[in-house]
């Protein structure tokens, strides 16, 4: 709003670099805001006359400074194979309703439209949390009838960004699904927006509607009244919300693990069926063969393998010969097993939504084989060099007795 456009665009550049999606959005919309949309209407013919030239030099720059930070990302990723098809993404269990990256919904409502869709969603769950944010909607009309909020106008003509934000938003959002996966989830390019969008217009609205007040009430024993019951409502609200805001941050809780790993060679690497391998990398900075929060499926050279990795860990898991665990651990080169301690109860595999979902011909498999006394289980109190509540740490050549 302030066009401070060489901030801007150094902004948009560090935008490329960690969430591309988004930066698509802003470059575009630049160009979105290079066009007289007054104008417009009466010039469509001459679509070069509603532009406005200052403006277009800037969305030309934004656009090459776009293009040339996204351009490492898109060299890195050819390495891992080709995009996932649509066709393809139907028979991946991780782009189903209940999978990892949850895509294709019943019904027009929840997979086109879908204000409560999965990764294809337009909107998010969350985009009235707090429900304060509902203000935003009556931003609308209050401009319509701004005579009775004067503050409005001081922000009414730069509000325009805002629609023009959707506007591009909106034009990635049907590329992407053009295009199938190969510009990423539908959803990244229009609910971030949105979100971001949300809060901005809430406020605007919330501070027009108290400076009307303020203007109106010509008693101060009412204005006092309204202040004391909309300002704790403002402040204090959200706070009453066990999880706002949604940070979606992840506490570590397995220190001992950490820690010891730590101790061990940088190209350790570690083999789990638990969640807790997702922490792994982060915390104790050392690989993991794969975990759940890793087995992205929209590449299908990277896909192939963490599938092949995963359907190898689980068959070594549960194995009962020592042959088996042992041509697993030299192929992958496996120095550890971080256990669940409760790995070999039936309604372990069952109840793991990423296993049971995925791979569940493999796991009804291994719950079927749990009779027997597995290499792994029987091991648990013999080698393990770490122990917590949850977790046992087993070194493999401690498992294979060498």
């Amino acid at each position: 709003m302030r066009q401070q456009w060489g901030v801007s665009l150094v902004f948009l550049g560090l935008l490329a670099l960690f969430y591309p999606p988004v930066a698509l959005v802003a470059a575009t919309l630049y160009a979105v805001h290079a066009v007289d949309w007054q104008k417009l209407p009466v010039m469509w013919c001459y679509p070069w006359r509603v532009v406005i030239r200052a403006r277009c030099r800037v969305a030309i720059a934004a656009l090459v400074i776009t293009l040339v930070c996204l351009l490492p990302t898109y060299v890195l990723s050819q390495s891992y194979g080709p995009v996932v098809t649509m066709a393809q993404a139907h028979s991946i269990p991780e782009f189903q309703p209940s999978g990892r990256h949850s895509f294709f919904r019943a019904g027009l409502w929840r997979y086109w439209l879908m204000l409560y869709g999965g990764h294809g969603a337009i909107l998010k769950r969350t985009i009235f949390t707090p429900v304060t944010l509902v203000a935003a909607v009556f931003l609308w009309p209050m401009v319509r009838w701004r005579g009775w909020f004067p503050s409005l106008k001081n922000v009414q003509p730069s509000l325009s960004i805002f629609a023009e934000l959707t506007l591009a938003a909106m034009v990635w959002f049907l590329a992407a699904y053009g295009l199938a996966f190969r510009l990423h989830m539908p959803g990244r390019y229009t609910s971030h927006c949105i979100l971001l969008a949300m809060p901005i217009l809430a406020a605007i609205a919330w501070v027009s509607l108290l400076g009307s007040l303020v203007l109106y009430q010509r008693r101060l024993v009412k204005l006092t009244a309204v202040l004391l019951v909309l300002v704790p409502l403002f402040f204090y609200y959200p706070l009453l919300l066990q999880k706002f805001p949604k940070t979606l941050y992840v506490t570590g809780h397995e220190a001992l693990i950490y820690e010891y790993l730590q101790t061990q060679p940088k190209d350790t690497l570690v083999a789990s069926l638990d969640y807790e391998a997702d922490n792994i990398p982060t915390f104790a900075k050392r690989s993991v063969l794969m975990a759940s929060e890793y087995g992205t499926p929209f590449h299908l050279g990277y896909y192939r393998q963490i599938r092949q990795r995963a359907a190898d860990l689980l068959r070594a898991h549960y194995a009962s010969d020592r042959a088996t665990v042992k041509t697993f651990a030299d192929t992958y080169g496996v120095d550890f097993w971080l256990i669940n301690k409760v790995a070999f109860d039936p309604s372990y595999l069952a109840n793991h939504r990423y296993w049971h979902n995925n791979y569940q011909a493999l796991t009804n498999a291994a719950i079927d084989h749990m009779g027997q006394a597995g290499v792994l289980q029987t091991s648990l109190e013999r080698c393990a060099v770490v122990e917590t509540a949850n977790f046992s740490l087993v070194p493999t050549d401690c498992v294979l007795g060498d």
